[in-house]
């Protein structure tokens, strides 16, 4: 019987983790639920600026904290990654102070009190959603702007070396394949275990048919999806059907690139439900990336609620989703897949298919007992290791 304490979880999320509309929060939210529907008690920690309290939070957890982001000139010129320095509240290291429960750390954004000394004697759970350094490294590149340049350039440089405090974690919960490895080799003394994203569907559920238009959709105010969408607008006359370009916060230089194009519509900040329709009644979605990272939640949206999915290889490397899509290389390949696509009919054929490559590994339910027996197995014996002997033994 697993006691109290060892079902109890601390949780630090580095944004409001509710409405879960963009891809990072997706899986917090969800993993949230999961855990909280399966008897974990959660104290859930939030960094704020510009989401609000939400009482859906409060329903699903034992209690909430929000603390500011610390944003400003002073976070930028610390030798601290500016994402991880601006979360810093000595407020959140007297809460997670006043227990002994494991803590879950959801992105290296979050980690400025891992090495802390006073938290020596707990059991720290890191998620990991990108090789951060990485991430910043190919943002670096892909902006024209020379101030973001050096900026993300500096952010690749400064996360590469703060990444080391990884080693104080005693798991990493890498969120692809290819990321586990990557923390395997580089943290030999941390356990690393492959936990694929939360996205909240229990089911596949694809409708059969055809639809009228193609979606590309993710969070438009992050570079990497505005870029992709102004490439995919850009190749937009060439497609057969129309492009709907969906999501929130389009800049102004978005919407004007919208309206400038033949063939594309922009649905800018709709709600959960309209989303929900637009994924499940598109011909296809194209989803491609320049960023070989982590795991786009919005291509597990797509392939649990949509139709076909065509994407290059940056979406699906490392992800062991590569059956799953209609891979393309080039501007030429999407063309060409979109226009072999529009005539097809989706089948509950293809639909039984797609839920044996998914099936259990991106499953919700299968990853949630995957975080749940890491917390009963080691979290009572090494708290309690810690009492006796004054430090926490890494695990070998």
């Amino acid at each position: 019987m697993v006691n109290t304490m060892e079902r109890r979880l601390h949780i630090v999320s580095f944004d409001v983790p509710y409405p879960a509309d963009y891809g990072g929060v997706i899986d917090v939210y969800y993993k949230i639920k999961a855990l909280a529907d399966r008897g974990v008690s959660i104290i859930l920690h939030c960094y704020q600026y510009g989401r609000p309290e939400q009482q859906e939070l409060e329903n699903l957890c034992e209690k909430v904290y929000y603390y500011p982001r610390l944003k400003g000139i002073f976070s930028a010129l610390s030798p601290e990654p500016y994402i991880i320095y601006s979360r810093r509240s000595q407020s959140l290291l007297s809460h997670l102070l006043e227990d002994d429960a494991p803590i879950l750390f959801e992105g290296l954004h979050t980690c400025h009190f891992l090495s802390h000394p006073a938290l020596s004697n707990r059991l720290r759970i890191v998620r990991a959603c990108n090789i951060e350094h990485e991430y910043y490294h190919y943002l670096a590149k892909g902006t024209r702007s020379l101030f973001k340049k050096l900026y993300f350039a500096l952010e690749s440089y400064r996360l590469r070396l703060f990444e080391k405090n990884l080693r104080y974690a005693h798991y990493i919960l890498a969120i692809t394949p290819r990321e586990r490895d990557y923390f395997a080799h580089h943290y030999p003394g941390v356990e690393v275990q492959w936990i694929s994203g939360f996205h909240g569907d229990l089911k596949v559920k694809n409708q059969p048919g055809k639809g009228d238009y193609f979606l590309f959709h993710g969070k438009l105010s992050v570079l990497e999806n505005e870029l992709t969408a102004k490439r995919l607008i850009r190749l937009a006359p060439q497609l057969p059907l129309p492009l709907v370009v969906a999501g929130r916060e389009p800049s102004l230089s978005l919407r004007k690139c919208v309206q400038k194009s033949e063939n594309v519509r922009l649905e800018a900040n709709v709600s959960r439900e309209r989303m929900e329709r637009l994924i499940e009644q598109a011909s296809a979605h194209i989803l491609v990336t320049s960023q070989p990272t982590g795991l786009k939640l919005k291509l597990l949206n797509a392939l649990y609620s949509g139709r076909y999915v065509i994407a290059n290889e940056e979406m699906v490397y490392g992800t062991g989703l590569e059956e799953c899509v209609y891979r393309v290389k080039s501007d030429e390949d999407i063309v060409h897949q979109a226009s072999a696509i529009v005539s097809r009919e989706f089948t509950l054929e293809e639909e039984e298919r797609r839920v044996k490559l998914l099936s259990p590994r991106y499953d919700d339910l299968y990853n949630a007992q995957l975080l749940l027996d890491i917390l009963p197995r080691v979290s009572r014996p090494l708290i309690e290791a810690s009492k006796t002997n004054g430090f926490m033994p890494r695990n070998k």
